[in-house]
């Protein structure tokens, strides 16, 4: 145990203090490639896919013409960055929280010191610390960053970590969906966007809308926002015998536990358990061809926002009004299930429910379910 502590105090010493020095110092005299810049985006998946549009309008915008444009993503997001998002950009990077205390980011550090960059921008109004301190040890002439708020950083780490940026972005202190604050904080950099109203995500799919089949995605990223499986059960259950319909649930690998426990007793001949299967850009195909998909406040829904299918979202109401639910005029056809007890209040905007999620009913989901089946939203 003591060699096991001493260990980790020698690594931390290394990763954290002595070798981001160095590879400074060592790249402290490299001339600058004068038209570099480096967009950092390694959030959630549904955080790049409310973002990665406006890669095209910084690609073709007037400050940037003829600049090599590097990314920094999670892998996570790097099927959507190679099928969709390469043409935007020079270069690409990963970056994941974990790689705050790994080797991993020792040749990171160097990756990016090597790129010689003139400006970093990191576009995030929830910025996070990992990233604060990478972008402190990335020589650039030019460090641009969000004043933004204190979701993911105590404000008196940010006040420290504000220091790192040669320039802040303030955007209005206000409830505004994440794609409109996106949109905000990219016309501090180029200008004007006017030519992007949604997030849109270009499919190939020949499927129609009238196919008569619903997906249901069944995983979330925080345990907190997952439905209990044996409720998604009863739903796909009721759906079929009510409705009709053919059910496909999908979601990721880390979900493949959880919907074996949903699949138990369902009609094969209704019900497909496609959890797993497929990537993410496929996963975008499928729901693309659906009449309806019911989620939970995950990616999915902001795929469903992006291809204009009709969806459903269970939430327990964290950041309401941040990421669900949609304004009218970006995404109308969305139905959002919230706790029975939940008032919705500016004060969750930047905040987490206190609400559990399994408050929710399966008679509340199944209720907005029939209604959209049988009176869809126009």
């Amino acid at each position: 145990m003591l060699l096991q502590r001493g260990y980790s105090k020698f690594k931390f010493l290394i990763l954290r203090k002595i070798i981001p020095v160095f590879v400074r110092t060592i790249y402290f005299f490299a001339p600058i490639q004068r038209k570099s810049l480096l967009i950092i985006k390694n959030d959630g998946i549904g955080d790049y896919i409310l973002f990665r549009n406006y890669l095209k309008a910084i690609r073709e915008s007037q400050r940037f013409s003829g600049w090599k444009i590097y990314l920094l993503t999670t892998p996570a997001c790097g099927n959507f960055v190679q099928n969709l998002d390469a043409k935007y950009i020079d270069g690409c990077f990963w970056y994941e929280d974990d790689f705050f205390l790994k080797w991993k980011l020792v040749s990171l550090l160097f990756q990016l010191n090597h790129l010689r960059l003139n400006t970093i921008f990191y576009p995030s109004y929830s910025r996070k610390f990992s990233v604060d301190w990478l972008i402190r040890y990335v020589k650039a002439l030019v460090k641009i960053g969000v004043d933004g708020d204190t979701v993911n950083e105590p404000a008196e780490l940010k006040l420290k970590t504000d220091t790192y940026y040669t320039s802040l972005i303030f955007t209005k202190k206000e409830v505004v969906h994440e794609f409109e604050r996106n949109k905000q904080i990219v016309e501090y950099l180029i200008g004007p966007v006017s030519n992007f109203s949604r997030p849109a995500i270009e499919t190939t799919t020949q499927i129609s809308k009238q196919s008569n089949y619903i997906v249901v995605f069944c995983g979330a990223s925080n345990f907190t926002r997952r439905w209990d499986p044996a409720k998604f059960q009863n739903l796909c259950r009721q759906l079929i015998e009510e409705m009709g319909v053919h059910v496909i649930l999908t979601g990721g690998k880390d979900e493949i536990a959880a919907s074996k426990k949903i699949t138990d007793g369902l009609p094969c001949t209704f019900f497909s358990n496609e959890t797993g299967q497929y990537s993410l850009i496929q996963i975008c195909e499928l729901i693309t061809g659906a009449r309806l998909l019911i989620t939970g406040d995950t990616v999915a829904v902001h795929i469903a926002a992006s291809v204009q299918t009709p969806a459903i979202c269970i939430s327990k109401g964290n950041h309401y009004g941040r990421f669900v639910p949609y304004p009218k005029e970006i995404f109308d056809q969305l139905r959002v299930v919230l706790p029975p007890d939940f008032q919705p209040n500016k004060q969750y905007y930047d905040s987490w429910s206190e609400h559990d999620i399994n408050e929710i009913g399966v008679q509340q989901v199944l209720s907005a379910a029939r209604s959209h089946l049988i009176n869809p939203v126009l």
